[in-house]
């Protein structure tokens, strides 16, 4: 089975642009990863997820596969809680919930537990 990792955070946190305020946590992203920040799939004002049809040229153009059952999805950010944007995201888009999984320990874990760190 292949999987996905994606990445709700800002552009430049993940390439490392901006760097992390969090203390003694690295800046970049989980090598493999690829970058969705979560408002590329929510209305300007952020309170409503665009419709189906809007998100999911977006969720393919980052890897998604609506068709491979055995594609395990994984969602991260900066702590657990933005990355539900993209969990929300998939399941209104027909990907089965036993596809998807969160990473609650997220970057703020990632970044301090001395794996590796990909910046750019």
């Amino acid at each position: 089975s292949s999987h996905l990792i994606l990445d709700a955070r800002p552009y430049p946190r993940f390439t490392a642009e901006v760097k992390e305020t969090r203390p003694g946590c690295k800046s970049g992203h989980i090598k493999g990863s690829k970058s969705l920040p979560f408002p590329l799939l929510c209305s300007p004002d952020l309170t409503t997820l665009l419709p189906p049809s809007s998100l999911l040229p977006i969720l393919q153009s980052r890897g998604v596969s609506l068709t491979d059952p055995s594609q395990k999805i994984i969602l991260t950010c900066g702590s657990g809680v933005t990355a539900c944007y993209i969990a929300v995201a998939l399941e209104a888009c027909g990907v089965e919930q036993e596809r998807i999984a969160v990473y609650e320990g997220s970057w703020a874990e990632w970044g301090t537990s001395g794996e590796e760190v990909v910046e750019g």
